[in-house]
């Protein structure tokens, strides 16, 4: 419904289902069901479901899943992520670019979470540092290209607007981020076409301001435990 007000394709939309702190079993559930993009928050918890997982599917349903994490990333973890996590929603800073290179020999994909509400307790960069943050992974993926190792793809953004009870709040930090992709393809000749914006509580409002990455959890699979 969201797409369809917005004039916008339902199938330009990726549903990941959030399956943090619920067990490995809401994941099999997830694919009988078609959610094969599932996103995790916790490095540990992570690299176990995803052990306990491989013990419960068969491996032709195992290698539907695109895995996404979406929580804070140490950078001393990392590595425990290389393995079967291909889309990392949360960049945001110069050692998770050099351990993600250091790390990674398959093909990954990042976006680079904006703190859109500039709030000390979240992770994320302003714009301006963002900049930086392109000119590294620029001159990272040539000396990928040297070493024949796929490129970082670069995305596009990421944010988690400043809660709010009132979902219609988030979509002037929605349009924040939008706007700043935009900008930053401009400048940079680049063609980031994806921002990871809206959760279970304002995701309609997301699609609506263009996002193409949609992160639900307690709508999906209930409050967490």
């Amino acid at each position: 419904k969201a797409s369809l007000a917005s004039g916008r394709n339902v199938s330009d939309i990726t549903v990941i289902g959030v399956t943090k702190n619920h067990p490995a079993e809401y994941i099999k559930a997830s694919l009988e069901l078609g959610i094969n993009n599932i996103g995790e928050s916790y490095i540990q918890e992570a690299v176990k479901k995803n052990q306990d997982l491989k013990l419960i599917i068969s491996p032709e349903e195992y290698q539907k899943i695109n895995w996404h994490f979406i929580g804070n990333m140490q950078t001393n973890k990392i590595k425990h992520l290389r393995d079967s996590f291909t889309f990392l929603h949360s960049i945001d800073n110069q050692r998770q670019i050099d351990e993600i290179n250091k790390r990674f020999t398959n093909k990954t994909n990042i976006f680079l979470e904006i703190n859109v509400g500039n709030e000390d307790n979240k992770g994320g960069i302003n714009i301006d540092e963002t900049r930086y943050l392109l000119e590294l992974i620029m001159k990272t993926n040539e000396s990928r290209k040297v070493k024949l190792l796929p490129e970082i793809e670069l995305k596009g953004l990421m944010c988690i607007p400043p809660a709010n009870d009132n979902p219609e709040f988030s979509r002037q930090y929605f349009k924040m981020l939008k706007n700043g992709m935009e900008i930053l393809n401009q400048e940079f000749s680049l063609k980031m076409d994806s921002l990871s914006m809206g959760m279970s509580n304002d995701f309609d409002i997301a699609i609506e301001e263009g996002s193409t990455h949609v992160r639900i959890g307690t709508l999906l699979y209930g409050e967490r435990v």
